[in-house]
């Protein structure tokens, strides 16, 4: 029963995650802050 529920927040997670990796290095990057 709650193993699409389960696998349905693991496939957010994931993108959350994936985006979040994505944006941090570009938010780093834009912001002259370190180096």
């Amino acid at each position: 029963m709650m193993m699409s529920l389960k696998r349905k927040g693991i496939a957010v997670v994931a993108a959350a995650a994936s985006l979040f990796c994505f944006a941090t290095p570009a938010m780093a990057n834009n912001s002259s802050d370190s180096g």
